[in-house]
């Protein structure tokens, strides 16, 4: 009776004893009153490789931030055009793709840049001609990593 009383206590310690290892490997995020806390298993993975688009926004000028500042959709010829993407989530060496095209999907020009790994940051593009736009409605499409994620529609007049 002792022996197998010993046996199922010394069970009952080694599975306790291998949940517990498991635990130690999930991430920790610190909170700003400097406490750490345990994250589920995955959860930074999940964040960090599913990039996303959460706001557009068009206008003529941006911000040391490369935050548009003065939102509007409509242009005149000779403006110069801004998009600022604000994406989330990034994984390393993730890549922010626009297309700007005209009317019928005519394409004006295609602009890719990298953005930074983590969380949220804002990325500019910006479209502009010297001689001016045709009056006209256009495009503007976002992509991550190949993806596309939302688009806006502007016009020249």
């Amino acid at each position: 009776m002792k022996k197998s009383l010993l046996s199922v206590i010394t069970m009952a310690a080694l599975m306790l004893a291998g949940c517990n290892q498991q635990r130690g490997n999930e991430p920790k995020q610190t909170t700003n009153d400097g406490a750490t806390v345990q994250q589920p298993a995955g959860a930074a993975d999940q964040r960090t490789s599913q990039p996303d688009v959460d706001d557009m926004e068009l206008g003529r000028s941006v911000d040391a931030n490369k935050r548009v500042v003065d939102g509007v959709d409509d242009f005149s010829p000779k403006d110069t055009i801004y998009v600022s993407l604000k994406t989330d989530g990034a994984a390393a060496n993730s890549e922010v793709k626009v297309r700007w095209t005209y009317q019928d999907g005519q394409l004006v020009k295609e602009d890719k840049r990298t953005i930074p790994a983590g969380g949220d940051a804002w990325t500019e593009f910006h479209i502009s001609k010297p001689g001016g736009f045709p009056k006209g409605d256009y495009t503007v499409t976002a992509y991550v990593n190949g993806q596309e994620k939302g688009s806006k529609k502007f016009e020249v007049k």
